[in-house]
């Protein structure tokens, strides 16, 4: 549904995501949403979405640091996006919270990919 709107309204699926980012309470959820959702708007929305990404790296809630990776997850296949992508991910290499360390570890495989 989310990816409907994004295609018609992308400023409007950019606002549902801050709204439903709050509600986050699993990892189905949090990739969902943050892949498929936004998948229609990733290649021209890209400024507004590390945006986000940097808001929820901070969070005190761990849905919402792992959000923060998935939502830049399509970009570790752009090779001068990684440099931004791993600032993300540093922020968050020490995180406690076991769906972060499994986001941080697989976007970094990701990233290993480009080489």
């Amino acid at each position: 549904m989310l990816g409907k709107i994004a295609k018609k309204d992308p400023e409007r699926s950019i606002k549902m995501i801050q709204l439903f980012a709050r509600k986050i309470c699993n990892w189905v959820v949090c990739d969902a949403m943050g892949m498929q959702g936004l998948e229609p708007i990733l290649k021209t929305q890209q400024q507004k979405i590390f945006v986000l990404a940097k808001k929820y790296n901070q969070s005190t809630d761990f849905w919402q640091r792992r959000f923060s990776l998935v939502l830049v997850e399509w970009y570790t296949r752009i090779k001068e996006l990684h440099p931004e992508i791993k600032k993300l991910v540093k922020a968050m290499e020490n995180d406690e919270e076991y769906y972060v360390k499994k986001r941080v570890v697989w976007i970094k495989k990701n990233i290993e990919k480009v080489k």
